[in-house]
């Protein structure tokens, strides 16, 4: 099983990470949200069912606008959203039907480490951190706890989930 972690963001962390015996970290990138163009092609490397990733689940970083953030949120253009967008468009015209989409609150990874033997894969941004954190969380509450697929577990075969932060 392979899953794909985004925390999207005007920088945005992306990480692969598949489940062989265990959860291998297979890449993780930063991409700048001023350069679109080779954001989109990424995601078509990255969501390409036809390609060599076969990915099981996109596992992206929900985007609420609270009451109390909302005066600092004046003129932006919400490049989360964007984000959020162009993931949905590239996992309808790229990746698999069986491929769920989980969206996951940010506060649901506020206890979830990056592992030690993870450290190096990962890096020291916080936005590659915050992707593999999305993934791992996603994998320890689906595919680790119940050793089946994540797919069987939490997508009820619909495209458009959200993760309860419950562990």
């Amino acid at each position: 099983m392979r899953l794909l972690g985004i925390d999207p963001g005007r920088t945005t962390g992306i990480c692969i990470a598949n489940d062989n015996d265990g959860l291998i970290v297979e890449h993780v990138e930063e991409v700048l949200w001023d350069d679109r163009f080779m954001f989109l092609s990424l995601l078509r490397t990255l969501a390409d069912a036809s390609g060599p990733l076969q990915l099981s689940a996109i596992v992206v970083e929900s985007f609420h606008l609270y009451q109390h953030r909302a005066k600092q949120q004046v003129g932006s253009d919400f490049p989360s959203v964007q984000v959020i967008g162009i993931v949905e468009a590239a996992a309808f015209l790229y990746a698999s039907s069986t491929c769920p989409i989980i969206y996951q609150p940010a506060s649901s990874i506020a206890r979830t480490e990056v592992l030690p033997q993870h450290k190096l894969s990962v890096g020291g941004s916080e936005h590659t951190k915050d992707a593999y954190k999305h993934v791992r969380y996603y994998w320890e509450c689906n595919v680790k706890r119940s050793g089946t697929s994540a797919l069987s577990s939490s997508s009820n075969g619909t495209r458009r989930n959200k993760q309860s932060p419950n562990r």
